[in-house]
């Protein structure tokens, strides 16, 4: 498809501009002969020249300078460059007036061209829908549509879209003619959503963040609601109005190189219900308060990112979210109690960052937790027994803190439907319970590390369902190694550096699965059995 001939008549050969870029343009798109372009400082005034008709906006390049008439180009670059202002999406500098827009103006260090210019320059000289838009003058009838599509242009220029593994009909920097709707586009889908037509009152309802279209005048037509573009090698700095696309609903642009910050307007995205923006390894900055705004979300990973600060307190305003990732971080701080109020959380990641204080006995009141990790931080006191309530608790790891005191026996009773325990590396003390051994669906024990001073029950595998126990490097474990003959599915056993007597049991030559075993550093008799290492992977007695 071809952009409309605007029917101008292309420059001749003496024209001021012939040698600069604008001569990319398609010949229609080209300034007329009678536009005074690119005048130097030193050119004395030219005598006014007749332009007809005309009603264009003219800029001066000093105030001794005679007015320079804006030729078809800038006009349009005009139009467009006010309505991104007006609508307060981008703000699109004024062009040097020497050459009024800057791609055209051989004095113009390409450097200092902004993204937004650009963009603006594709959206005129190869997209067909907009140019439409701008050509009848319609921009202003389909605002939320043309916002929408300068956002998604400006987000794939800003993330490289040309080197993207899937670039399917994605507009990219000095590329092919656009004709194709965005929701055409690979990784976006449209729903039939109420768009508003008119400026005014898109921006009313952007300030107002939770405004009523009661009253104002929309179109219905199909809005993007779902961004899904992960591991597609997008790279680059996160444009800030992206967050801007009100109707989105899922955005999903995890494992790729994004860099940039979530800002404060993150909140205009009202509706959003999934935002995935994990393993991009340069998202940076803080997590804003004004997330407590966006009461739609049920999933939130920005995990394995460089984001600082604090958990803000205003994360408890999302009761419908059920799965909160921020691991691998450098969050500092405690963990605030207003966590309590997101009734739906289902899953708890805050893994690997720079947590202090303790865990709050108010996380006992979240019934519906599944999954609950809060390792390699730096968290203290004791392991509050409201946690004993969470009768859905899966998994829960909290290994490599600094936590104290014991594991009751009340622990276990709670956690019925419990599958993975690791607490390795911190300071607990008291006894091992042997109630572990009534857990239905206890595959791993992990609690090596620690300052246990008890013996090791052979209750520990009554439900016959454990794969993992390790209790290494405890020191002051002790007694004989107990009958585990129950443990058919064991695959790793640790029981070194403890303070163990007695035989080295037989019964491991029957256990099929068993593939790692360490019983070093006791006080063992030995030899072991006979054959014992021959057929286990990994054996140290």
């Amino acid at each position: 498809p071809t952009i409309p001939a605007l029917k101008v008549t292309a420059p001749t050969p003496t024209d001021p501009c012939e040698s600069n870029s604008l001569n990319t343009l398609p010949t229609d798109m080209k300034p007329t002969s009678t536009t005074v372009k690119c005048t130097e400082p030193t050119i004395s005034p030219a005598p006014t020249k007749t332009h007809t008709p005309t009603q264009m906006p003219t800029v001066s390049k000093s105030p001794s300078a005679a007015p320079i008439t804006l030729n078809i180009y800038d006009h349009t670059y005009s139009k467009i460059q006010t309505f991104l202002v007006d609508s307060e999406i981008s703000t699109v500098a004024v062009l040097p007036p020497e050459c009024y827009h800057s791609l055209c103006s051989r004095r113009m260090d390409p450097k200092k061209i902004t993204m937004q210019q650009k963009v603006v320059h594709h959206l005129m000289t190869r997209d067909t829908i907009f140019f439409q838009w701008v050509s009848q003058n319609k921009l202003y009838d389909h605002t939320e549509r043309a916002i929408q599509r300068y956002v998604l242009t400006l987000m794939a220029f800003t993330l490289d879209s040309k080197n993207w593994q899937n670039k399917s009909n994605w507009p990219f920097e000095n590329g092919l003619v656009v004709s194709k709707s965005e929701c055409d586009w690979f990784g976006l889908t449209c729903e039939d959503r109420s768009a508003y037509k008119r400026l005014k009152d898109f921006v009313d309802h952007t300030f107002l963040a939770k405004g009523s279209i009661s009253g104002r005048e929309v179109e219905v037509v199909k809005m993007v609601t779902r961004i899904v573009l992960r591991e597609n090698m997008l790279n680059g700095e996160l444009p800030q109005e992206l967050f801007k696309l009100r109707h989105l609903e899922e955005l999903k642009i995890h494992n790729n190189k994004i860099s940039g910050t979530i800002p404060k307007t993150v909140a205009l995205l009202s509706n959003l219900k999934k935002m995935w923006i994990h393993n991009t390894t340069h998202l940076s900055g803080t997590i804003p308060t004004t997330i407590g705004n966006m009461t739609s979300l049920t999933s939130l990973w920005i995990g394995l990112n460089k984001i600082e600060g604090s958990i803000p307190k205003e994360v408890g305003n999302l009761n419908k979210l059920h799965t909160l990732g921020l691991l691998s971080n450098k969050i500092q701080g405690t963990i605030p109690p207003e966590i309590v109020k997101m009734k739906s959380l289902r899953k708890l990641y805050l893994d690997v960052n720079q947590l202090n204080g303790t865990i709050p006995q108010l996380l006992g009141q979240l019934s519906e937790l599944m999954d609950l990790r809060l390792d390699n931080n730096q968290l203290s006191g004791t392991i509050p027994l409201s946690l004993s309530n969470l009768k859905k608790l899966e998994t829960f790891y909290a290994y490599k803190n600094r936590l104290t005191g014991d594991i009751s026996s009340n622990f276990v009773v709670g956690w019925e439907r419990l599958e993975k325990l690791e607490l390795f590396d911190n300071k607990l003390t008291g006894t091992i319970s042997p109630y572990f051994g009534l857990l239905p669906n206890l595959v791993t024990l992990d609690l090596h590390d620690n300052q246990f001073n008890t013996t090791i029950s052979s209750q520990l595998c009554a439900s016959g369902t454990l794969t993992k126990l390790d209790l290494g490097n405890n020191n002051k474990i002790r007694g004989q190694i107990p009958n585990l003959s129950d443990c058919i599915r064991l695959t790793t056993l640790d029981l070194s550096n403890n303070a163990m007597t007695g035989m080295i049991p037989t019964y491991f030559l029957t256990m099929p699965f068993l593939k790692f075993l360490s019983l070093q550093g006791n006080d063992l008799v030995t030899p072991p059995p006979k054959g014992l290492c021959t057929q286990i992977e990994t054996c140290n007695v």
